[in-house]
C-alpha cells in the first residue's frame, strides 16, 4: 500500500546520484543559488522567509538543497549531527513550506524525464518517497520487504511486516526510464516470528534485484542465487501468511502520572503501553523510580532483586543524561552530545545500535536501541523541559529473550510515539 498526499511543495535528500538538476549545500551564515541559511537558524530564499518558517536547531551546520531546473519546487534537508535528518518541501514561487515527518532522508534522485523526484529514506528501514513535479502529488512508500508494511493515514506511522529488505547498492536510474534499480538483502523482522532470533535477524536469508517505478512506487523483484524460485516477479502478494503461535497479550495504555505513580512534581503528555496484568512497585532507594511487573515478581523488585521470571518496566529520573533547551540536545554525563553515544555503544561490543529523535506533543524524545550477547538494550529518554531534567524508561526482558519481549517493546514504543495531545484548557 501507499499513502498519497497532495502538496504545494516537494521532498528531497542528500545525493549527487543524478546529473540533471541542482544539489548543493548552504552552510550557516552563507548564501548560494538564492538560498540563505541565516545565523539565526532560518532558511530563506531571495531574502524572504517561507511559511511556515523553515528553521533548524543550532547544532545543524548546513542544509542540503535539491532543485529541478524545470520546477519551482525544491527540497531542503537539515543535516543533523545525530543522524536524524529533517526534510522540508519548498515552493520557491509561493514560499509555502512543509516539514515531512515520515522520511529520514538519505539521498534524492531526479528522474531522467525531470517529472519525478524520488527520495531514499533510511533510519529503522529503507523506504522511498516520490514527488510528481507537475501534479505535486506525493507518494509515501512502505518499508521495503516481501510482506509489505502499511502506512496508516490516520496515525501517520508504519507497521512493519515479517520480512524487511536492506539496500546493498546505491539506487540508479535504468537508462532513460523513470525506473530505479538496486540490490537488497532480506532479513526476518524481530518480534514477528519465533524463528527470528537475534542471530537470524542479522543473517540475510535472500537477495534480490529490485526495480522501482518512480511514478507509482510499485516494486518488482527478481531473486538471486539459490533463492531464485522463492518468489520472483511482483512482490505484492508473494509473501506467505504471517501467523502467530499464540493470541496477542492483553495490553493497556497508561498516562505519565499513573506510570510514574506520582513520583514527579509535574506531568508530561506521554503515554505508555504495558501488559494489562502488570502492577506498580515503588523503588526503595530511588524516590522517582517505579517498576511495573507481573504480580509474581513484585517482591523481588521491591527488594531490588532483578531475578524475575518475567520482564519488567522501569521509569525514573536519569542522572546520566540531561537536556539543553537552548541547543535542543541531549547531553551525556561526560558533557558530550549524545551523537557520540552510538559510537560508544559499538566500541563496547553492541550491534544494531540506533538513535531516534522525536518530538512528542512538544517534548523532545530520544530512543536508543542496541543488542549484545543475546540481549536487547532499549531506553527512552524524555526531556521534561523542567530545568535539564530527563526521564528515562525501559523494558528489561528475562533470558532467553522471547518473541513476547519484542512485542512488548514494540507496543511500548508505539504508544509513546502515538501519545495523544493534552486536553485543551
Amino acid at each position: 500500500m501507499r499513502f498519497v498526499i497532495m502538496l504545494l511543495a516537494i521532498i528531497a535528500t542528500p545525493s549527487l546520484v543524478h546529473a540533471q538538476g541542482a544539489d548543493f549545500e548552504v552552510t550557516k551564515g552563507a548564501s548560494l543559488n538564492g538560498f540563505t541559511y541565516t545565523q539565526q537558524g532560518a532558511l530563506q530564499y531571495r531574502g524572504r522567509a517561507f511559511s511556515p518558517a523553515v528553521t533548524a536547531h543550532p547544532h545543524v551546520a548546513r542544509f542540503r538543497i535539491s532543485q529541478s531546473p524545470s520546477s519551482p519546487l525544491a527540497a531542503a534537508i537539515a543535516v543533523d549531527a545525530d543522524g536524524a535528518n529533517v526534510l522540508y518541501l519548498l515552493d520557491t514561487e509561493t514560499f509555502v513550506s512543509r516539514r515531512e515527518i515520515l522520511c529520514t532522508p538519505q539521498r534524492t534522485l531526479l528522474s531522467p524525464s525531470q517529472r519525478h523526484m524520488v527520495v531514499h529514506c533510511s533510519y529503522s528501514g529503507d523506504s522511498f518517497v516520490s514527488i510528481d513535479l507537475q501534479s505535486r502529488r506525493v507518494l509515501i512508500g512502505n518499508h521495503l520487504g516481501w510482506e509489505p508494511a502499511v502506512v496508516d493515514p490516520n496515525e501517520l506511522k508504519r507497521v512493519v511486516g515479517t520480512k524487511i529488505w536492506r539496500l546493498t547498492s546505491e539506487p540508479q536510474w535504468m537508462g532513460s526510464t523513470d525506473v530505479l534499480t538496486f540490490s537488497v538483502n532480506e532479513y526476518c523482522t524481530r518480534g514477528t516470528s519465533r524463528s527470528c532470533t537475534d542471530q537470524a535477524a542479522i543473517t540475510a536469508t535472500a537477495s534480490y534485484e529490485v526495480r522501482l517505478d518512480a511514478a507509482t512506487l510499485q516494486v518488482r523483484a527478481t531473486a538471486r542465487g539459490p533463492n531464485r524460485d522463492r518468489c520472483a516477479g511482483e512482490r505484492i502478494g508473494c509473501s506467505g501468511a504471517r501467523g502467530r503461535a499464540q493470541d496477542p497479550e492483553p495490553m493497556r495504555d497508561v498516562g505519565f502520572g499513573e506510570f510514574t505513580r506520582g513520583g514527579f512534581l509535574y506531568d508530561l503528555p506521554v503515554s505508555f503501553r504495558i501488559p494489562a496484568g502488570y502492577v506498580a512497585v515503588r523503588s526503595r532507594d530511588q524516590a522517582t523510580r517505579t517498576f511495573w511487573a507481573s504480580p509474581a515478581d513484585t517482591a523481588a523488585l521491591a527488594a531490588n532483586l532483578h531475578t524475575m521470571h518475567d520482564g519488567f518496566y522501569s521509569v525514573a529520573l536519569t542522572p546520566n543524561v540531561s537536556y539543553d533547551v537552548d541547543t535542543d540536545r541531549f547531553i551525556g554525563d561526560d558533557g558530550r552530545d549524545v551523537s557520540t553515544m552510538k559510537a560508544n555503544f559499538e566500541a563496547r561490543g553492541f550491534t544494531a545500535v540506533s538513535l531516534e529523535r522525536h518530538r512528542i506533543n512538544g517534548y523532545p524524545v530520544l530512543i536508543v536501541e542496541g543488542e549484545k550477547d543475546g540481549r536487547r538494550y532499549v531506553v527512552v529518554y524524555v526531556a521534561s523541559l523542567v530545568d535539564t531534567n530527563v526521564v528515562y524508561a525501559y523494558y528489561e526482558h528475562p533470558e532467553p529473550m522471547r518473541e513476547l519481549d519484542w512485542e512488548r517493546w514494540d507496543a511500548f514504543k508505539a504508544a509513546i510515539l502515538a501519545s495523544p495531545p493534552p486536553p485543551a484548557r
